[in-house]
């Protein structure tokens, strides 16, 4: 339908490829199963449509840039859906009503625009567009320059004065086809996602059942990169830097591969594993000598980069976690930048001659100790330069209680430095993490009260002669402005992948996270949300929770009129089956309002109702009937111009029908104020206050916060051990016992060697279906003489590595062929013919399934999936469960 003939529109000597020829790469890619050979294909038509002419200068980075425009930090264009819809309909002359329905309709905007176009389109179906990508680029710039938000670096290019949006949008959507119109518009929403990967179906019921993580090809950056330079280089340029058009402009000038910081250039951030116990958090760094165990602060990251010139004044930039600019954002924390690194003026103690890198965690401080997280984000507004920068207004309106205004005399912006990476101009990246935590501490400058280094501890090793326990250090983070911990190998350099950092927090363990019943409200669509589960505006994906303000007056009069205060929401936590069984019953069950109904008409509602202002998005639907639901988060937070805390990272546990329990078993915001701040071990604003009052008239005070802190750390390093010693009594010992053929007699359990071509220990003989054969594992020889090497046993095998241990899935691709590996359980079910379907014949030998002996969790899981087939077809071969002790390396 969009096909060209390219050698019409393409110049000998092409300065820049037409948008259009752009557009027909991602026409192509949409819904294709092979997303990579589509742009090998697409490159080659490039050069050849070219004639070998060189392309221009920039082409190839302004490509990455549409291509992947989640990645493009440096331009903000200010504009989502609803503000975008206005400003396309202006631009095309047109209404913008069917346009702000776009949630209501395809749940695309883009697909949206491009229907509104071909109805009111006047072009030839053959026409092209004039616009190269380069022009669009250009106007993207432009587009970008106008928001504060924007990187400098962007803004820098168009100076002086500057053509109003709509003019711009104008030249960016007159001269485009409705395609490449609906392409456009995505790209300004940095959001590819809805056209690249159609959605499978539109009802929700077989989207959620039928549809998995698995069912669309997603091309990645590494992959475009390798198609576009199969020398590599490419690649390695964006390896060691952490903005996808600094690595394909570094590419383009040949400029060479380098892996020193810079300054001005964010150092690529490491990506953290997450610990889900305590003992599988240090698996990863099982060949480290010595781990360190710091703590995890509840802030925002800040990299600062400090630029020395002979007779200047030092220059600082700032980037977030996301790697923005946020130079001018986090102007409140610059002076205490130099103040920590002795490098304010006047003073000669720095050990700073040039340029220096050092990362921390940016804290709000009250007194001389670290506030809650949410206080940040006044505080950053207030001290800001630039488009963040928001007056402080106090508003008793909405900060009604004393604990809840805040002071900015009382509170200022702090900073826990954590590690270097630059220091005079020598990379500290290779060097040892021990190394670099000692040369932080010499550089660093602690300012009482304002900045401090992160705390940490040594984990004890394995034989428990040296530090202190995993246990009591994840217990000792229990306090207010701590997250949890940071695992670090001492031997480990900067994001090193072989030792790497492993996150480990309270709500990661499951049963360790805060629990608690909230009143469901209302439910509604997430664009994210759906975008990830890959389901139409008919699903239910979000859920809006809040708490009963009234709860006194209810105990009093029962009668009386509930009302709620609706504030946060939660869209994860429920699973697909879950999900698509509340979809049905709040769509076809519940009895529900729309949102601007019971906004614009409360006595529609059997109570009242204050929403949270700023709220997005908002709900779709209000229940007339409350219900409630179990949650489980980590911690408590409050929102910008919250009343009352929320549970932070909120997932769905459990929505409990009326016949099973009501609303009213909820809690109220009173009680959620008082558990909240018990968990952060926080006292009210008063409360020494009012116990030296009680002293003074010898009435009995009640211990402070910081009292009750000890025995709440015990508890949950008292619960943790506990949980571990179970593991450890549950879970079998590193070498196989005979014990564990009788978990599963239709599965053959082997120990394997790590010599590969070793015989296997077959401590049960493998069970044909449908009649299970199992002998007797103490008549078993305990290495039968017949038993096959590794590589027979591989012979005309399926085999699916479900492992989730990396060396061991190394060491075993290494082994096994390519062409026998399968890549999920169902694949192998349907080669050994354990299918639903009988004329699906078995076409290998025998099934082999790879695990590590310790995750006996997933081996059950794999065994009950394994039962629920086992009669399925007659025709099946055997499936053999392989477990080899992996994470000891042994």
């Amino acid at each position: 339908m969009y096909a060209v003939a390219w050698h019409d529109l393409v110049l000998t000597i092409m300065s820049s490829p037409p948008f259009a020829f752009f557009v027909s790469l991602l026409d192509e890619m949409s819904g294709s199963k092979s997303p990579v050979d589509v742009f090998k294909r697409w490159i080659q038509r490039l050069h050849r449509e070219t004639s070998g002419s060189e392309l221009a200068q920039g082409s190839a980075v302004t490509l990455f840039r549409l291509l992947f425009p989640q990645d493009d930090t440096r331009r903000k264009y200010g504009m989502q859906e609803k503000l975008l819809a206005n400003a396309i309909a202006d631009a095309l002359g047109t209404s913008a009503k069917p346009l702000r329905k776009w949630d209501q309709a395809s749940g695309c905007l883009g697909i949206e625009v491009e229907k509104v176009m071909q109805r009111c389109s006047s072009l030839d179906t053959n026409y092209t567009s004039p616009l190269t990508m380069a022009d669009v680029d250009l106007l993207l710039d432009e587009l970008a320059a106008g928001s504060g938000f924007t990187d400098e670096s962007v803004r820098k290019k168009l100076p002086g004065s500057r053509r109003p949006k709509t003019i711009i949008m104008r030249s960016l959507y007159r001269d485009l086809t409705p395609r490449s119109a609906a392409w456009l518009t995505q790209i300004l929403l940095k959001d590819l996602r809805p056209m690249l990967y159609p959605l499978p179906a539109t009802h929700y019921t077989t989207a959620l059942m039928s549809s998995t993580s698995f069912s669309f090809v997603e091309l990645t950056k590494e992959d475009s990169m390798r198609a576009w330079d199969p020398t590599g280089r490419l690649l390695h340029n964006y390896c060691s830097r952490s903005r996808l058009d600094d690595a394909v402009s570094a590419f383009e000038a040949g400029e060479a591969i380098f892996f020193t910081p810079s300054i001005g250039q964010p150092v690529p951030i490491p990506k953290a594993l997450k610990g889900r116990g305590c003992q599988q958090a240090l698996e990863p760094l099982c060949k480290s000598k010595c781990v360190w165990a710091e703590r995890k602060m509840d802030g925002e990251r800040v990299q600062a980069h400090v630029e020395l010139d002979e007779g200047h004044q030092p220059r600082i930039k700032i980037f977030s976690k996301s790697l923005r600019d946020s130079t001018l954002d986090r102007n409140g924390i610059h002076a205490l930048i130099l103040e920590s690194l002795s490098l304010q003026h006047g003073s000669t103690a720095s050990l700073v001659t040039s340029n220096v890198i050092v990362e921390a965690e940016m804290v709000a401080w009250h007194g001389d100790k670290i506030d809650e997280f949410w206080r940040i984000h006044t505080l950053v507004e207030h001290t800001a330069h630039g488009a963040r920068r928001r007056p402080f207004v106090p508003n008793d309106e909405i900060y009604t209680q004393s604990s809840l205004k805040t002071d900015i005399a009382d509170r200022h912006l702090g900073l826990v430095f954590f590690d270097i990476l630059l220091l005079n101009g020598r990379s500290l990246l290779a060097e040892p993490y021990s190394f670099r935590r000692s040369v932080l501490e010499s550089v660093i400058r602690l300012v009482p009260a304002r900045s401090m280094l992160v705390g940490r501890a040594l984990i004890s090793t394995r034989d428990g002669s040296l530090g202190e326990t995993i246990e009591h250090a994840l217990a000792s983070c229990a306090g207010p402005g701590e997250e949890g911990l940071v695992l670090k190998a001492a031997e480990g350099r900067y994001n090193d992948k072989q030792l790497p950092w492993v996150k480990l927090k309270k709500d990661y363990i499951p049963g360790y996270g805060d629990n608690l019943d909230f009143a469901l409200l209302g439910v509604g669509w997430d664009l994210e949300r759906a975008r990830e589960l890959r389901v139409s505006t008919d699903c239910v994906t979000t859920f809006y929770f809040g708490g009963l303000k009234n709860a006194a007056d209810l105990e009093k009069d029962p009668t009386a009129r509930p009302h709620f205060y609706l504030y946060f929401m939660s869209s994860y936590g429920l699973s697909r089956q879950e999900l698509e069984a509340s979809t049905f019953y709040f769509r076809d069950i519940v009895e529900k309002i729309p949102y601007s109904t019971a906004m614009n008409e409360p006595s529609k509602l059997p109570f009242t109702l204050t929403v949270l202002p700023g709220l997005e998005p908002r709900p779709t639907h209000i229940l007339l009937n409350p219900l409630l639901a179990e949650l489980y988060g980590a911690g408590f937070t409050k929102a910008k111009h919250s009343k009352a805390y929320a549970l932070r990272f909120p997932r769905v546990v459990k929505i409990f029908r009326p016949h099973e329990r009501t609303w009213r078993e909820g809690v109220s915001l009173q009680a959620l104020h008082q558990i909240a701040r018990e968990t952060m071990c926080r006292d009210r604003a008063d409360k020494e206050i009012d116990n030296w009052v009680n002293t003074a008239w010898n009435k009995p005070v009640s211990p402070l916060a910081v009292v009750k802190r000890k025995p709440t750390i015990d508890q949950l390093e008292e619960q943790l051990a506990a949980d571990r010693n179970k593991r450890r009594r549950r879970e079998p010992p590193k070498t196989l016992r005979l014990e564990r053929t009788l978990l599963a007699p239709m599965i053959a359990s082997v120990a394997l060697d790590s010599n590969p071509n070793a015989p296997a220990r077959v401590l049960a003989v493998e069970a044909h279906r449908p009649h299970v054969q199992v002998l007797n594992p103490l008549n078993t020889p305990a290495t039968p003489p017949s038993d096959p090497p590794i590589p027979n046993l591989m012979t005309n095998a399926a085999v699916y590595l479900a492992t989730h241990d990396m060396r061991l899935r190394k060491k075993w691709k290494r082994i096994i062929p390519k062409e026998h590996v399968v890549h999920c359980l169902d694949s192998l079910l349907r080669v050994c013919g354990w299918s639903k379907d009988d004329v699906v014949a078995s076409t290998a030998r025998r099934g082999i399934i790879l695990l590590s002996i310790d995750e006996s969790e997933y081996r059950q899981s794999l065994v009950e999936a394994l039962h629920q087939r086992k009669f399925t077809s007659a025709q099946g071969v055997s499936i053999w469960l392989l477990e080899e002790n992996g994470f000891s390396g042994t």
